[in-house]
C-alpha cells in the first residue's frame, strides 16, 4: 500500500484528493478531547519548545510554517484556541470533497471488520492495536 497520514499531509487534503481521485481515504474519528490532549502534549509543547540542534532547527522551520498555515497560529496558545475548530473544519472538509464510496468514516475501538471490508481485504489473524485510542 502507498499511504499518507498525518502531518504535513494534512495540509493538502485537497489537492490529494484531487490528484488520486480513485484512493480510499480512511478518515479515523477520534474522541476530540482527547485528541486535543494527546496534540497539545505531542505536537505544540514541541513546535514551540527550545531547541538547539542544527537538524531540528531546519525541521522545526518547516513545521512552524505549517503550524502557521493550516493551524492559523504564530504561538502556542493560539495553537492550542485553533485546535478543537481546525480538528472539526478539517474532519467536515474530507467528509465533503471525497468522492461517495471512497471515505470510510472510522472510529478507533471498531476493529480490523470495517477497514478490511472498506479496503476489500480479509480481517488479520492479529489483535486490532490499541496504543492510541
Amino acid at each position: 500500500y502507498a499511504s499518507v497520514s498525518d502531518a504535513p499531509c494534512v495540509a493538502f487534503t485537497p489537492e490529494l484528493i484531487v490528484a488520486y481521485p480513485e484512493t480510499k481515504v480512511i478518515l479515523v474519528e477520534r474522541d476530540i478531547e482527547k485528541w486535543y490532549s494527546n496534540n497539545n502534549n505531542a505536537v505544540i509543547i514541541d513546535t514551540f519548545a527550545f531547541k538547539n540542534w542544527f537538524l531540528v532547527g531546519l525541521l522545526e522551520t518547516m513545521h512552524k510554517q505549517w503550524v502557521r498555515g493550516w493551524f492559523r497560529s504564530n504561538n502556542a496558545e493560539e495553537m492550542r484556541a485553533n485546535s478543537r475548530s481546525m480538528y472539526v473544519e478539517h474532519y467536515d472538509l474530507v467528509k465533503k470533497i471525497t468522492p461517495k464510496g471512497n471515505l470510510l468514516v472510522y472510529s478507533l475501538g471498531n476493529g480490523w471488520e470495517p477497514l478490511g471490508e472498506f479496503l476489500g481485504k480479509g480481517v488479520p489473524e492479529v489483535e486490532f492495536p490499541r496504543v492510541n485510542d
